[in-house]
């Protein structure tokens, strides 16, 4: 495995919103799920950010990667609408 650093736009590939979240993440829901694919062909699972309202979600649009510090102090990603 190795880091690659992401600075392109992605396609949204698909979603889902997630009602009852796994042991740790039960306090989280709802929150939605997404596959995105970036033009070097690598695809990431993620969450969409909760500044993008689920009803503009379109397969095919165009996603950004950013990282994400949570309450609890640990790093995560999540996806943003290329427009923002």
């Amino acid at each position: 495995m190795e880091w690659v650093e992401i600075t392109e736009f992605g396609k949204l590939i698909a979603y889902t919103t997630v009602m009852y979240g796994p042991a740790g993440f039960e306090k989280d829901t709802p929150y939605t799920l997404a596959v995105v694919r970036f033009p070097n062909r690598i695809q990431i699972l993620g969450r969409i950010s909760k500044d993008v309202s689920v009803d503009s979600l379109q397969v095919g649009m165009k996603m950004r990667v950013r990282t994400v510090r949570t309450s609890a102090g640990r790093v995560l990603y999540e996806f943003i609408d290329a427009e923002h």
